[in-house]
Order: C-alpha cells, then sequence, then structure tokens
C-alpha cells in the first residue's frame, strides 16, 4: 500500500536521492558490473552446495528394484488373490466350451474382457465368446454368459491395478539396515509408476509378514549382503524422492477438485454411489495415475455398473427419469444430462416428506432444476389437527409456486469450491375444507389455523474430500445461511358469495391470512458416503434455525442394473418448549423412513 506523507519531506528527499545519484552514477555502474559476476560466482557455489547436500541426504538411503526370486515372492501373493476368480472362471466357462473345442479358453476371454464394449455389453460379450468358440451365439444362455464376464472383467481389473514390480527403500547400514519403504508400481519407458500407496515402516513390516512370514528379515539379508537380487537404481531414480514415503494415515483427506468433478460432490449429497466402468475409460481419465484430486477406481461400487438412463420410484422422490452424459472421452465419472423428478420433501428448511407441506415437480439441466411448487397429499382425518400419520399432523397446507436451485464453480476462482443455491416461492395457497370453521371474533384456536411457506431461499459454501487413498470414505461439507417465511390461514365463511341455502347448501367458504413469521440464520451441513463396497451407505446432518435434519440410507445392488435403497430421516428441534408459539406448525419430532427403487439402463458407448 502507497501512504502519502508531508510534501516538504517528500521536496527534501527528492533533492536528497538526486544529488546522491549524480555523484555515484558513474562508480555504482562499475560495482554494477562487480555485483553480477559476485552473483554469479555465489550462484555456482550454492548449486554445489546443493549437490552435495543431496549427496549426504541420499548417502545413507539405497533405492533397490526387487529382483530375481524376491521378486517373484513379493508378487506372489498377488496371484494368489486372483487364484480363486481363475478358479471360478473356469467352472463358469466349462458349460460354454464346445465338446471337442482344444483353444485357451481362459486367456481368450480375458482378452474379450480387456475390449471396452464387450466388457460392459452383455451382448456384445456373448458375440465375442460365440466368436471365440465357433458357434452361434443364439446357443448361449444370458444366465450362463453373465458369471462369465463378470468375473473375467474382475479379473483384468485386477490385474491392471496390481503392481509389475517392487522397488525397496532401505538404509546402508550393513550391520542392521532398515527397510524404509516398499513401493509397488509398473515401468514404462524407463520411468517408474507408482501404482496404489507405498507402504512405510510398520506398514511394510506388516504386509511381508502377511505375504510371506520369513520375507522381511531375507530382504534385511539382501541389503546387508548387497544380494544381486537387489538392482541398485539410485542414480536413476532419485526422482522417487518427489514421492511422499511416510507410514500411510488411517484418515488421509484429499480434495476433491470441484471445477473437475461436481458430479462426485453431487452424488454425495444425492446418496448415488459411483459405479464401476471400465478401466480402460477411467485409464484415459488419468484416474490410475495416482492423482490426489481424483476419485480412485477402487471407489466405485464393485456389483454395478454405469449406464446411460436412470429411473427411481420411491417415497421420498417418488418418481424420477434421470439422462447421463457416459461417452469415451475423458470423463472419470458421469455428469447429469437431462431429467424430471417429483420430490416428497422440504430438506432445506428441515422438514422431511410430507410435513414439508408440498410437491416438487422438477426439470432439470445439467447443473440446474427448474421447479413448480405443488400442494402436498394429506393423509388422516376430516381436520387439520387430525390429518397426518399417526400423532405426527400435518399443519403445512399446500400452494402453487416455483422453485429454482443449482450447483456451480466460479468460473474465476481456482479451487472456488462447489456453490449451492435453492430458492422457492409460493404464489397462492390451496384451500382446504380440512381446517375447521373459524367464526369471529372467537380466539384464534392453533387447531383452526393452516400454515403456508410462503418462501424459502439458502445458499451454500461447499468443498469435498475422500479421508482415504482409495477414495471409498467421500465428505461434502457445506456452509451458509437460509431464510424463509410463513404466512398463518383461517377458513371462514365468505360474506361476499351469495348462494341459495334453502336446498340445504351449505355457505361458502375461503381462506383469510393471519400472522406472518419470518425466521432464518446460519445454516451447515456434513455429508458422508461409503462406497468401493457392494454394499455403499451414508449419513447427513443439517443444522438450521435450532433443529436438525438427518438421514441414514443403505442402498443394495439387487443385479447389474437394479438398486434398492432405504433411507431414514429424523427431524428434531434443539428446544421443542420454546417453539410452540414461534413454530406452531412444526412437530416435536419426526421419524421418516423411505424406499426407492432404481433402474439404470441403456445403450453403452
Amino acid at each position: 500500500m502507497r501512504i502519502p506523507i508531508a510534501r516538504q519531506v517528500t521536496y527534501a528527499a527528492f533533492v536528497a536521492l538526486a544529488g546522491v545519484a549524480f555523484i555515484v552514477t558513474t562508480p555504482l555502474r562499475a560495482q554494477e558490473r562487480d555485483t553480477v559476476q559476485k552473483k554469479l560466482r555465489l550462484s555456482r557455489s550454492l548449486a554445489a552446495l546443493s549437490r552435495s547436500l543431496d549427496d549426504i541426504k541420499w548417502s545413507s538411503v539405497g533405492i533397490y528394484r526387487v529382483e530375481e526370486d524376491l521378486g517373484k515372492r513379493l508378487l506372489e501373493p498377488l496371484k494368489r488373490g486372483s487364484a480363486k476368480d481363475s478358479a471360478d472362471l473356469s467352472v463358469a466357462m466349462a458349460p460354454l466350451i464346445p465338446e471337442g473345442w482344444s483353444g485357451d479358453a481362459y486367456n481368450g476371454v480375458l482378452r474379450i474382457a480387456r475390449s471396452p464394449r464387450p466388457a460392459r455389453d452383455l451382448a456384445k460379450f456373448k458375440e465375442a465368446l460365440a466368436s471365440l468358440f465357433g458357434i452361434a451365439a443364439d446357443d448361449m444362455e444370458d444366465q450362463e454368459v453373465e458369471p462369465v464376464q463378470q468375473i473375467a472383467v474382475r479379473i483384468v481389473n485386477q490385474l491392471n491395478s496390481n503392481p509389475k514390480v517392487y522397488y525397496l527403500v532401505a538404509t546402508r547400514d550393513k550391520a542392521n539396515p532398515g527397510l524404509i519403504a516398499l513401493l509397488g508400481g509398473d515401468e514404462k519407458d524407463g520411468d517408474f509408476i507408482l501404482k496404489g500407496q507405498p507402504l512405510a515402516g510398520i506398514d511394510v513390516y506388516n504386509y511381508l509378514q502377511t505375504a510371506d512370514s520369513t520375507l522381511y528379515g531375507d530382504l534385511k539379508t539382501a541389503v546387508s549382503d548387497r544380494s544381486t537380487s537387489l538392482n541398485n537404481r539410485m542414480n536413476d531414480l532419485r526422482n522417487l524422492a518427489d514421492i511422499v514415503i511416510v507410514p500411510t494415515s488411517r484418515v488421509r483427506a484429499s480434495y476433491l477438485d470441484e471445477d473437475r468433478f461436481p458430479h462426485v460432490l453431487l452424488s454425495i449429497s444425492n446418496g448415488r454411489p459411483l459405479r464401476s466402468q471400465d478401466s480402460a475409460r477411467l485409464e484415459a481419465a488419468n484416474i490410475l495415475t495416482g492423482d490426489p484430486t481424483l476419485p480412485q477406481l477402487g471407489s466405485a461400487t464393485p456389483a454395478s455398473v454405469e449406464y446411460p438412463y436412470e429411473v427411481t420410484v420411491g417415497t421420498d422422490i417418488l418418481a424420477s427419469f434421470m439422462a447421463y452424459k457416459v461417452t469415451n472421452d475423458t470423463l472419470p465419472v458421469p455428469e447429469a444430462d437431462w431429467g424430471v423428478e417429483l420430490r416428497n420433501n422440504f430438506d432445506e428448511i428441515n422438514y422431511p416428506s410430507i410435513w414439508g407441506g408440498r410437491l416438487t415437480l422438477n426439470a432439470i439441466l445439467e447443473n440446474i432444476k427448474v421447479g413448480a411448487v405443488l400442494p402436498q397429499i394429506r393423509f388422516g382425518g376430516n381436520t387439520l389437527d387430525s390429518s397426518g400419520i399417526g400423532s405426527n399432523r400435518q399443519k403445512i397446507i399446500g400452494g402453487y409456486g416455483i422453485a429454482l436451485s443449482g450447483d456451480f464453480a466460479a468460473p474465476i476462482l481456482n479451487n472456488s469450491g462447489l456453490f449451492n443455491f435453492y430458492g422457492s416461492y409460493t404464489f397462492s395457497e390451496a384451500n382446504t375444507e380440512k381446517i375447521k370453521l373459524y367464526t369471529p371474533p372467537a380466539d384464534v384456536n392453533l387447531n383452526e389455523q393452516g400454515y403456508l411457506i410462503r418462501y424459502a431461499f439458502q445458499g451454500y459454501y461447499s468443498f469435498g474430500f475422500y479421508a482415504d487413498a482409495d477414495a471409498k470414505h467421500l465428505f461434502r461439507l457445506k456452509i451458509g445461511g437460509t431464510v424463509y417465511g410463513v404466512d398463518a390461514f383461517t377458513r371462514q365463511i365468505d360474506t361476499s358469495a351469495t348462494i341459495d341455502t334453502s336446498g340445504g347448501a351449505s355457505a361458502p367458504t375461503h381462506l383469510v391470512k393471519g400472522e406472518n413469521f419470518n425466521h432464518g440464520g446460519v445454516s451447515g451441513k456434513i455429508e458422508y458416503m461409503k462406497t468401493g463396497s457392494t454394499i455403499p451407505w451414508g449419513l447427513g446432518v443439517q443444522y438450521f434455525d435450532q433443529s436438525i435434519l438427518s438421514n441414514v440410507w443403505i442402498q443394495f445392488a439387487i443385479n447389474r442394473r437394479l438398486d434398492l435403497k432405504i433411507e431414514g430421516k429424523y427431524f428434531a428441534p434443539l428446544s421443542p418448549s420454546d417453539r410452540l408459539l414461534t413454530h406452531p406448525w412444526e412437530n416435536p419430532n419426526l421419524i421418516v423412513p423411505s424406499v426407492s427403487v432404481k433402474y439404470h439402463f441403456g445403450p453403452q458407448p
């Protein structure tokens, strides 16, 4: 920041500087040349010192490529891990192999599974398998071919992710060397490509003891004896110093880039686990190279496959249809393209299911939802105070309005986080005969009133991360603010209307607006999703207006296309006794179960 000073001081300083410059101009030029030469000499000295420090740093540490028998013993556990899958594949293939066929069925099926289309499309896999065996595709049943495809794809994915070579980082102490780290990976064009996380410290010992109880001691002996099983690659692979080789933390937060992967963050909020995709597409997306900002291969649900279309029917989302961008480009996960949904909640202000008083019919275009607010279906008795389910009353009446929501990243900011907004406004209330008739001038009874949520606006700043190396524990944190307004209504006789009541017809009634309520404040939400397992699950907690809304869900993969999701929500005000007058439309607490069925279909790229 430039700070102005007194004018006299400025002039004095200017004159003094001009005089000094005039006197020492020539000597300064000479000094300038000397200074440049000194800087060059100093730079060379620092470079030499830097190399010396680097030599000192690595003087007591060696980097070895594990070869010969020790290398085979390190890779053996990986082969044992796939032995069961290999046996299962042989059993599954047996009924399909024609009598007298003498080819290599095992490797032939794996070649088919490495192709992107057959790996995802059962019909394509069946055609390729029929061609391999020299028979007609119609001669094979889908229920016999599908297990072969699933096991073969699983084996291929495992082989692609397994290390092909191991490097050992150890101290040079001949008497008692220490094994610092074990790095598994692959080699391409002379470069080492790390796969997975390095094992370091106690993790090295635990892994080697599990793989082969004598392997840890044999590696230490090989370092001491300078065995030929350890190829010293120190000079070639000092770039391994760029790899963080510390004992892997059980909680390791890695940022999820919202500019590149907004759908991952939205999946956490929507409770939609990542579904499996072919490894070739993920590798094209750079997922398998260890970029810490990417969701990893292991984060997908193994028993599911991504399809371009999804239909949902349930009690929370009554019905929805979604089309996703599933293409052969570098998208690591599909993004929403377009869709439509009918929602049965008002979770934005902590009111779940029918107790939110509205249905919302949304049209979805990528990350934006534009919707129509509709009246809620009413259950229970003939009056407002007896409607609802059980002892939980439906005190909020519905209406007709509009809603708008979306998620976006700030286009001019790097790592801006994902901004979420929601807004709705109800233009007119839906008349209901379930409100008790109120006759002035008697005091208004709360049971004679209905409540309409006139407007609601919410804004969140959010960011996501995963807390483990395999990206199986996904989090999204939101913080922002929410405001909403409520109008109270009573049902009264419409004195302005004329009707002939001689035939026994009842006098017409209408809703009359009364008191209004406005609430707002800071709100926040934390969402969690556990993926990478056959039964993914998640939970979330939102705080707003001295109340909380929490949810827990679990999803079962019935098959590759069909999912069953069970969810429970719990609403509770933090001070129920204080809210009777400030929030008369609320129930003391709500426990709301829900169930939904999701079907995935469509052609695959």
